[in-house]
């Protein structure tokens, strides 16, 4: 049995490396069909054409992508392709002059020009 499934059917390679072997399928059109469905199917060119070529992650097709297909992509296409995630820490702005993160500068500007007796405006001291 083993020989007939392996020389008549077609074994989903991307499920066996995840963990999930021995998943079959009786032709080519239900394998292409799992892959659009489970996976990350290529769907240009011939690689569409054939429904065949599929990746496990979403990187891992944008990577094929721009390797097999990006001299077909419009220039704005592949620079979308090309993105990369960051994050970034969030970024608090600060008041000028007040607070413990005004720069020195700014906490002398800000008595130079301050009201005797008002105590909104940090010594910086």
């Amino acid at each position: 049995m083993w020989s007939h499934m392996q020389q008549r059917h077609f074994l989903c390679g991307l499920c066996q490396a995840a963990g999930t072997p021995h998943l079959y399928f009786k032709d080519s059109a239900g394998l292409a069909e799992h892959y659009a469905g489970q996976h990350f199917a290529c769907r240009e060119g011939e690689c569409g054409e054939s429904g065949l070529v599929a990746f496990a992650s979403e990187q891992e097709l944008r990577d094929h992508q721009l390797e097999r297909h990006s001299n077909k992509m419009p220039r704005f296409k592949k620079s979308k392709a090309r993105q990369l995630p960051v994050e970034l820490p969030a970024i608090i702005p600060r008041q000028a002059g007040r607070g413990h993160n005004a720069t020195w500068r700014e906490q002398q500007q800000a008595q130079q020009y301050s009201i005797p007796g008002d105590s909104s405006i940090s010594s910086g001291r």
